[in-house]
């Protein structure tokens, strides 16, 4: 004998149980119910769809007084559906049970499973705010107007209530006449309406046009997620491609319609007659229970060869946009390419002009000068590449220095009083040379790191 599976057992359990919640926590201070909306409007404990079949979920909060919050539902979900809530506001009524007056607040919840079997919403947990009477402890004597004393007469008190879990049960879809292929994502809804439109609506075009086809399909009392994705057969000499698709929830009075619009290029690859084929879709009414199934007409259109390609063959035609399109593609890069480099070796030629101009000033690059000077013996150049030196060199390190007197002394006896037009004095000028050394040397003793010499731009 067969042991009964455990799912099953609690599924039996809840729908025994399920009529009973209310009798059982009606003398509560406040609690919460869960049920379904039947197709007469009705609240019942259970109920058996078809898969994808919408399904209304209440939740229905009680009290014995008022809210004085608006109750918070916490999130809840429910496995292998799609649950979701359509109206942002609740609705506020009155009911009476045994006698006894409850305000309640309903939330309504739409409810799509996603397979067939058994189904078990869990318990719904709901944060709620009910005043709370004190007025025993206020004296006899006090004399308050009706408003200050319910308002100080009271004080809130929050609490967590919870709801019973909740079973139902879903059936697969029947078998589709229509189709040949086994079903397993369909349609479900009570209202399909599908339209198409082209880009285009002549009825002639040429090799390498594209032609685009939107379908735009509304299903009432379903999701935009849950409308399953168009078959598009192929067609000969025509290459196709799936472009922007989207969904869309309207809700209207309660009442939703789900909008998935989805798009096809067709790009024309040879002359000829062409037929754009119809398209079926295939949906379960679950108001009638019966299948329907819609259809988009087909397209008959002329295609003429193009300007530049009448007297090539569509492997051709391809081929030379494919070459075309790689030979552009290549040529573009190379051209960036070329304006790169010569935007680099620009940059580059100026850098090294900065270079030279600032290293010809620095005191580096003049006492080289000077020293060059003295080997091509010309006084004239000594003289003024010496004090150009002296300039800078000073500049650098803030003041003169003491050993220019020895050189200053070198320059007046043997080049400025000998005159500029004599010959030059060899070893003169041998002498103002390693005054010139000396007083490099003293600075680096005293400077090892030497940065203010070696600076290019001082």
């Amino acid at each position: 004998m067969m042991k009964p599976n455990g799912s099953v057992l609690v599924f039996v359990c809840l729908l025994i149980i399920a009529p009973y919640g209310l009798s059982e926590v009606s003398e509560k201070t406040a609690f919460v119910e869960i049920s379904f909306m039947s197709s007469a409007g009705e609240r019942v404990n259970t109920t058996e769809v078809i898969k994808s079949e919408k399904i209304t979920l209440l939740v229905d909060i009680y009290s014995p007084t008022w809210f004085s919050q608006a109750p918070k539902v916490i999130p809840f979900s429910v496995e292998d559906a799609v649950l979701i809530r359509v109206e942002k506001f609740a609705t506020n009524y009155s009911q009476k049970i045994k006698g006894k007056q409850y305000a309640v607040q309903r939330h309504e919840y739409l409810l799509y499973p996603e397979r067939a079997g058994q189904f078990i919403v869990p318990s719904v947990d709901v944060e709620v705010a009910l005043p709370q009477a004190t007025s025993s402890a206020l004296p006899k004597s006090a004399e308050l107007s009706k408003s200050t004393e319910l308002s100080k007469s009271t004080e809130l008190q929050k609490t967590i209530i919870r709801s019973n879990p909740l079973a139902f049960s879903v059936n697969e879809l029947p078998v589709n006449p229509y189709s040949k292929r086994i079903v397993r994502h369909a349609l479900s809804a009570t209202n399909v309406v599908v339209a198409q439109e082209y880009s285009d609506n002549s009825t002639e075009l040429k090799v390498g046009d594209v032609l685009t086809r939107q379908v735009t399909v509304q299903a009432e009392d379903s999701l935009g997620i849950l409308i399953p994705n168009i078959h598009w057969p192929e067609v000969k000499g025509v290459r196709q491609q799936s472009a922007t698709a989207y969904t869309r929830d309207d809700v209207f009075r309660g009442s939703i319609t789900g909008k998935r619009v989805v798009e096809r290029h067709y790009i024309f690859q040879r002359q000829g007659d062409v037929v754009l084929p119809e398209l079926k879709l295939f949906w379960w009414n679950y108001s009638e229970s019966e299948w329907v199934q819609t259809f988009l007409p087909e397209r008959k259109l002329m295609i003429n060869a193009g300007v530049l390609q009448q007297s090539l063959t569509s492997d051709a035609l391809i081929e030379q946009i494919i070459k075309s399109d790689y030979f552009s593609l290549k040529t573009l890069m190379m051209v960036l390419g070329l304006i790169l480099s010569l935007l680099l070796c620009i940059n580059l030629w100026v850098r090294y002009k900065r270079f030279i101009i600032d290293y010809k000033i620095s005191e580096v690059g003049l006492y080289r000068q000077f020293r060059s000077t003295i080997k091509n013996k010309n006084n004239d150049e000594i003289l003024r590449c010496y004090f150009a030196w002296e300039a800078v060199y000073c500049q650098i390190n803030h003041g003169g220095h003491e050993s220019f007197k020895s050189a200053n002394n070198v320059i007046a006896k043997l080049f400025l009083i000998t005159g500029r037009d004599q010959p030059v004095n060899t070893v003169a000028a041998n002498e103002l040379l390693v005054a010139v050394q000396k007083i490099r040397k003293k600075d680096r003793r005293a400077d090892r790191s030497f940065e203010g010499l070696q600076r290019i731009n001082p």
